[in-house]
């Protein structure tokens, strides 16, 4: 059943990953079954156009929406940032309502960014509202939080308290009642999307990933011990317990490779110095997408010990190449990584965390065969679950359910359903 769907996504733009990855990957794979109209910031309209105009795809158009391009300027980059999407959120359904009566929607559906705990606005023009999936209920273990720097202990703290706030937000609770189904992102933001009011909820993974980047063949062992950590350097993405269990494995000839950039790099670089092993560990900044799937190809293990983390895309990166993954059983990672492909360590203390990494990091690098049958076994179980057309697949079997309960609560009570 093909239908019209209007389709909310801030972040949005072919070729990247993360929030941005996803609202392309949803939009241009629901096209396949779907006439599908996207609601997206300016910024992104170069980018989408550019591509559209090499390679057109029917049934997919864009509306772009911002506040006036000084203000953009003046927040972009800078903590003022989240006030501006969150009134972004508020205005679209205002921005978007000429658009829904041109367009006709038989649903409205939320993707980026994929967060609970700020509000849409789009419910209120009338189609049913799906929402999602998002994430971010997660925290931080409190076991780990002395792992973080001052500002970074501060940072969770602020989190934490704006999730608090949010949570007697009348917007956001608005937009949780009004959700025909809410797609969570995990099991512990699902248990806050129905304190919120939601009436229906689902766990459903936000990323996934394009069936193209899927090698045919990860058979055959990596040369050397080089690990990967990939991500933004911020406190709560882990690369801190990274760079200590790496020192504590202590394998000859290893190496750890940092890509990303963010505030805690200096921070990184001089533990690696303190600890003796600067030699081992190479900063390689912010790298093009391309060089960060070479990066993994060459590694033989992803370690990603995010403190909370929705589903993050790099995950699904380094099973599409072979690669194990290593990180902290919290968040999505749980629900990407089964445990043939990858190890998750328990997070109860901060010994006893560097000192399991340490111990997988180990049990990789001694065993190729064992790093190979991940690797096979990640791959396999991407693809067959996690492609972005699968993932359209099942978003259809949300909007048929939705649908469908909507054309039954339309149908007029007969005299046995009155008397009933």
């Amino acid at each position: 059943m093909r239908m019209r769907i209007l389709l909310s996504a801030f972040s949005c733009s072919p070729g990247e990953g993360s929030e941005a990855g996803v609202g392309w990957g949803t939009a241009i794979n629901l096209a396949r079954n779907h006439t599908v109209h996207v609601l997206t910031a300016r910024r992104h309209r170069p980018a989408i156009e550019a591509f559209l105009l090499a390679e057109p795809v029917d049934r997919l158009s864009f509306s772009y929406f911002d506040f006036p391009e000084p203000l953009v300027r003046l927040v972009c980059h800078t903590v003022l940032w989240q006030f501006y999407y969150y009134a972004w959120q508020l205005r679209i359904a205002g921005w978007a309502r000429p658009v829904a009566e041109q367009f006709n929607p038989d649903l409205i559906h939320h993707v980026t960014y994929g967060r609970y705990w700020t509000p849409s606005s789009l419910w209120q023009l009338g189609p049913p509202f799906v929402w999602g999936p998002v994430g971010g209920g997660d925290r931080c273990p409190r076991e780990l939080l002395c792992c973080l720097s001052f500002w970074g202990r501060i940072s969770e703290r602020c989190r934490d308290a704006a999730q608090a706030l949010a949570h007697r937000d009348p917007a956001l609770r608005a937009t949780a009642r009004h959700a025909a189904i809410a797609l969570a992102g995990t099991a512990e933001t699902e248990k806050r999307m129905v304190s919120l009011g939601c009436p229906r909820t689902l766990l459903f993974l936000q990323t996934a990933i394009d069936a193209g980047l899927i090698a045919a063949d990860v058979s055959s062992a990596r040369a050397g011990a080089v690990f990967c950590s990939v991500g933004r350097l911020l406190g709560w993405k882990g690369q801190e317990l990274a760079i200590r269990a790496f020192a504590q494995a202590r394998i000859p000839g290893a190496k750890l490779m940092i890509l990303g950039e963010g505030p805690t790099r200096r921070r990184l670089e001089r533990m690696a110095a303190r600890l003796g092993i600067a030699h081992a560990v190479e900063f390689l900044g912010a790298v093009p997408r391309s060089e960060v799937l070479q990066c993994l190809r060459q590694s033989i293990a992803l370690i990603h010990p995010s403190l909370h983390d929705q589903a993050p895309t790099v995950v699904f990166e380094a099973m599409a190449v072979g690669t194990p993954v290593i990180g902290l059983a919290v968040g999505g990672i749980t629900l990407q990584v089964p445990p043939d492909s990858g190890i998750l360590i328990a997070a109860q203390s901060p010994d006893q965390t560097i000192a399991d990494l340490a111990a997988a990091m180990r049990r990789i690098a001694s065993n190729p065969a064992l790093g190979c049958r991940m690797g096979e076994a990640g791959r396999r179980n991407l693809q067959a679950h996690f492609t972005w057309r699968r993932k359209a697949e099942m978003f259809d079997s949300v909007y048929r359910t939705v649908m469908a309960e909507r054309a039954s609560r339309a149908q007029p009570a007969t005299a046995v359903d009155a008397w009933a």
